[in-house]
């Protein structure tokens, strides 16, 4: 993106998340705790199949299998104050890498069938409010019969499709990359229609 490229001006500014999100970490989760202490940051732009994304954790692998289990805990039902946190840091995040003034939206990489909102979607909403962007649910729910993003099951989900398309520069927002072929697919049909998509998640492989 190029300074030709900027369309709505953000609101957000390095320090304002105490303002907009007073997070509280002691009321975070046994798990969100254990999740936040030991994930590594580590910014990082990563390629796969030729489409990169920025990964802000990653997993310790000393621990894996624990963040894994605790992660998928933590999915099911997070706390209003771990969203907070968890979108406060990929704001500033995207905020020092390109600035948020460059996007026009916030997009959520789809979620499946679940009656529970999906965690990239709370994600997607906390950031563009804390980002004064606006969130666009571009993509229609995936069908699956799969219960995890796992690659063995990328077989078994239906195709993304877009039911509202987003105009500008979009910040695509996922929280767990696992083979990136979910993140790669919504890039690239929000690239046939977008002048621009930064791809961010908040755990890469």
């Amino acid at each position: 993106m190029t300074n030709s490229d900027v369309g709505h001006q953000g609101t957000f500014h390095f320090g304002e998340s105490d303002q907009l999100f007073d997070v509280d970490r002691k009321s975070f989760t046994r798990e969100e705790s254990f999740v936040f202490e030991t994930l590594i940051y580590q910014p990082k732009l990563r390629v796969n199949n030729d489409l990169g994304y920025v990964a802000i954790r990653r997993w310790n692998q000393k621990v894996k299998r624990r963040q894994l289990s605790a992660m998928r805990a933590v999915k099911k039902e997070p706390s209003r104050d771990f969203i907070n946190e968890v979108s406060a840091e990929i704001c500033r995040f995207a905020d020092s890498f390109i600035g948020v003034e460059n996007f026009d939206c916030v997009v959520p990489v789809p979620g499946g069938t679940s009656k529970n909102m999906a965690f990239s979607h709370r994600l997607a909403a906390a950031v563009g409010l804390l980002a004064g962007l606006p969130n666009i649910q571009a993509f229609q729910r995936i069908s699956s019969t799969a219960t995890s993003s796992h690659p063995i099951n990328n077989a078994v989900r239906g195709r993304m499709r877009l039911k509202q398309v987003p105009s500008g520069n979009v910040l695509l927002i996922d929280d767990v990359v696992t083979s990136g072929s979910h993140l790669n697919e919504a890039t690239q049909r929000l690239r046939a229609h977008c002048s621009g998509v930064v791809a961010v998640a908040w755990i890469g492989k």
